[in-house]
Order: C-alpha cells, then sequence, then structure tokens
C-alpha cells in the first residue's frame, strides 16, 4: 500500500489507495488509511494517489481525513501531504470532509444541527 519514490535525491512515500477497491466506503478503511498517512506524514513527504478511485464515501473521507486535521498540524499536512489523481467528486468529499470536522472542533466537538423543529 506504501511506497518510497525518490527522483534524484527527493524522496516520498505514495500511498496508493486503489489498492484497496475503486470504491472507498467504510470507516474502518478510512481509520486504516488515516494510520497510514500520519505515520508516513511524520517521516515525509507523501502523496496520496486516487488513481483507480472512483468514489468515496463521505464516512471514509471523514475517518480518513476529516480526523487527520485534528491529529496533524495543517501546516504539517500543508507542507507534507499531497493528493494526487483525485477526481472532481473525490476533491469535493475531500473539502466537505474537512470543513465539517472543522466546525465540529469549533462547536466544541458537537456536530452542526441539520434543523431545529419546534
Amino acid at each position: 500500500m506504501t511506497k518510497m519514490i525518490c527522483f534524484g535525491g527527493d524522496c516520498v512515500t505514495r500511498i496508493a489507495l486503489a489498492e484497496h477497491g475503486s470504491l472507498l466506503g467504510t470507516r474502518w478503511l478510512g481509520d486504516k488509511v488515516r494510520a497510514l498517512i500520519a505515520a508516513a506524514v511524520a517521516e515525509g513527504p507523501v502523496d496520496v494517489d486516487f488513481a483507480g478511485v472512483d468514489l468515496a464515501s463521505e464516512s471514509f473521507m471523514d475517518e480518513a481525513f476529516g480526523k487527520l486535521t485534528g491529529e496533524v498540524s495543517p501546516s504539517v499536512l500543508n507542507e507534507r501531504c499531497r493528493i494526487v489523481n483525485a477526481n472532481p467528486t473525490i476533491l469535493t468529499m475531500l473539502r466537505v470532509a474537512i470543513r465539517e470536522r472543522r466546525r465540529m472542533r469549533d462547536l466544541g466537538g458537537r456536530p452542526p444541527a441539520i434543523a431545529t423543529f419546534r
């Protein structure tokens, strides 16, 4: 699942998500992927490769990437983690997962209310 790729003197860890299938859908898998990314980012640059992945569920994206933003500082993620070969739908799901996790943290860990009934 992870592979070190070097060009000249620069090396990057590549995490190929398609090894888990073209549809990534469970929190269980998201948890595994989050652990891989966190460990790799602690060591250096990481490419999270979505080549061959058609769709990732909201649950997977929240578990893998939303929660990751609470475990690894944004500056480290921005500097060391790169998303590659992701289609527009996956990129949208990624943005939503990160945005919603940030909103939850801003609300003290509670999920935002969807509707208020009176």
